[in-house]
């Protein structure tokens, strides 16, 4: 019921910060350090969509610590969290790694956190945290008509995965299983990327989702966007929208998701930009 050092790569994915600054990056080396008494060095894999002027910064920013490796990819442009994935999964597999878990830059990790990503058992592919916000759960929830709604907090191990989805935070996935399905949707830039990866997961017969007995806490309140922000904002919504909506039910979609999004936004900046922008 547990891994090795040596099969796990914790890949971060950077966008206009500094590893100094990253607070999910220095709260995973100081969980590695504390808890790995072994001699394998530890993987650890920046990928950096900053663009191009900063991206010389995080490079020489990049620690040496005795027992972690540090590997950093980027192509000098913002290229979306899909593509960010796929390309952790890919280098994982080079350096022979057995597992992936993806974090943002943004979450402040516990100190058990290394420990606890020991503990899964490997008869399963896809294992997640409890993510909390606002002290709620937020991922795993349970996922209806396209949308997320809360559950209970699970007690064991692991948790049927019909009728459940969670966010990419944190979640730990088999790398030859993440191959074998094709990974995220390239095509998808940011929203959605979460939902349709776990969709694919279920297609590919795949009916239980490990659960990590680990809390990670994000915290939305400083998310505030200007009405020109919003509009950009919305713009990158609606885009990944319209590939989210291939082969699904369209109309639910529009109904439970898209309509109350847009509704939303109107009411918050008093504009219909942000109609002109949905149906054009």
């Amino acid at each position: 019921m547990a891994i090795l050092e040596k099969d796990i790569a914790f890949g971060i994915v950077l966008y206009n910060e500094t590893l100094q600054s990253c607070i999910t990056y220095q709260s995973l080396i100081k969980s590695i350090l504390k808890y790995n008494k072994k001699e394998e060095n530890i993987t650890v894999i920046i990928y950096d969509n900053t663009p191009k002027s900063g991206n010389e910064v995080v490079k020489s920013e990049i620690l040496t610590e005795t027992g972690i490796d540090v590997h950093y990819l980027t192509t000098y442009k913002n290229e979306g969290l899909p593509y960010a994935y796929n390309e952790f999964s890919k280098l994982a597999q080079k350096l022979k790694k057995d597992w992936i878990v993806l974090l943002d830059q943004d979450t402040e990790l516990p100190l058990d956190f290394f420990s606890n990503y020991l503990q899964i058992n490997p008869a399963l592919k896809i294992h997640c945290p409890l993510v909390f916000s606002n002290g709620n759960l937020m991922s795993p929830a349970n996922y209806r008509y396209f949308r997320s709604y809360p559950m209970e907090v699970p007690t064991t191990n692991e948790i049927l995965l019909d009728g459940v989805s969670c966010i990419n935070s944190g979640l730990m996935i088999n790398t030859d299983f993440f191959e074998k399905i094709g990974g995220y949707n390239p095509d998808l830039f940011l929203d959605f990327c979460d939902h349709d990866f776990i969709h694919k997961v279920k297609q590919n017969k795949i009916d239980k989702l490990g659960i990590i007995p680990c809390h990670l806490v994000q915290d939305f309140s400083s998310v505030n966007h200007t009405k020109e922000q919003a509009l950009i904002r919305y713009k990158m919504f609606i885009k990944d929208l319209k590939v989210f909506y291939k082969g699904k039910d369209s109309l639910s979609i529009f109904f439970s998701v898209d309509l109350p999004r847009l509704l939303k936004l109107c009411y918050q900046y008093k504009s219909l930009q942000f109609l002109k922008i949905r149906f054009t």
